[in-house]
Parts: structure tokens; C-alpha cells; sequence
């Protein structure tokens, strides 16, 4: 196994936001070079496919996202941002949050990269089933969402045309329709 390179020296914070702060550090290679990396530092977060059943059903939200500056078709989702709360209590408070829905059963499914390259987000997907509409909870107040219970064959078909565009949400959907799906036999 060859060793892995390390930092050298301590990072430098060029902007720390109320989501994220951006670094830049320097690293050892075990050859020794020395390489600088920009990092976008993050918390985490979570996403969560909610699913209702007969007929399947997946909760989609429609949320304002200012950096492509319009709507994406989404599965509900939050960032790690309260001190000590774990990641499966972010994601039933999102699920509630986003869609007024509580979830009976919220399974830990996979924990990804969204975008090693640059950020250390590590995105936490659950799978929620059980779910009992509920009064909601009180959104963010930069959040502009609009709650859809979308057909499965739909959310398949909306991904397969290029109309939901966001990477947690086509993962969500992959995942689900490759590992959980009942699988249908000829």
C-alpha cells in the first residue's frame, strides 16, 4: 500500500459563510511535492426519498436554488447545521420540515461525496417509508418549496428526460429502483 499525502501546514480560511467556509491548504505528496488545493469545508447533510405506497409513490419538492437561479425538481433534503444532532434526527426534522410528512420507518441507505474534487460534503440518503402527514414544520425562510407526490414510473421518466437535474436525487432514484424495487419477473 503506497502512503497517502498529508497536509503541510495549517489551512488558510479565505471565507467562512453561514453554510460553508472555503480554505486554502497545502499538501505533501509521499514523493515530496507540495500541491495547493481550494476546499470548500461543509457539515454534511442529508436527503431523504420518501415513499408512499400502493401505487409507489416518491415525495418530490420544487425549490428555488439561487446558484442555477431556478426551480429543481429535488427529494427533500437539509444541511447538518444544529450542534450535536446525528444525522438520521436532520433527516426526520427535513422530512417534516420540507414536506409535512413524518416518517414510521427512516433506514440509513448510503453516504456519499457530493463533489470530492473540491468540497467535503458528505450527503447522508435515507429511505423513509411509513409516512403520516403531519402539520408540518416551519420551513427556512430562504426556502421557496412546493410538495409533489410524483408516480414512480413518473420520477423514472422525469430523470430518464433530463428534468431533475439535481445529483442526490438521480442517486436516490437509482438506488431505489436498482436495490429496493420489488423486482417484477417475466
Amino acid at each position: 500500500m503506497t502512503a497517502e499525502p498529508a497536509p503541510d501546514g495549517e489551512p488558510e480560511v479565505r471565507f467562512a459563510g453561514k453554510v460553508f467556509r472555503l480554505t486554502a491548504e497545502r499538501v505533501r505528496f509521499p514523493d515530496g511535492r507540495v500541491s495547493h488545493y481550494d476546499v470548500v469545508r461543509h457539515p454534511g447533510a442529508v436527503a431523504i426519498l420518501a415513499v408512499l405506497p400502493k401505487p409507489t409513490r416518491v415525495l418530490l419538492v420544487r425549490q428555488y436554488r439561487h446558484a442555477p437561479g431556478r426551480r429543481l425538481w429535488e427529494i427533500p433534503a437539509g444541511t447538518l447545521d444544529r450542534p450535536g444532532e446525528s444525522p438520521q434526527d436532520c433527516a426526520a426534522r427535513e422530512l417534516v420540515e420540507e414536506t409535512g410528512y413524518r416518517a414510521g420507518a427512516l433506514q440509513l441507505v448510503s453516504t456519499f461525496y457530493t463533489a470530492p474534487g473540491f468540497c467535503d460534503e458528505r450527503m447522508h440518503l435515507f429511505a423513509a417509508a411509513k409516512l403520516v402527514r403531519t402539520k408540518g414544520g416551519e420551513r427556512d425562510p430562504d426556502e421557496w418549496i412546493d410538495v409533489h407526490e410524483v408516480a414512480w414510473p413518473e420520477a423514472l421518466e422525469m430523470a430518464r428526460k433530463g428534468e431533475i437535474e439535481d445529483a442526490k436525487t438521480l442517486v436516490a432514484l437509482g438506488w431505489f429502483e436498482s436495490y429496493l424495487r420489488p423486482r417484477r419477473t417475466p
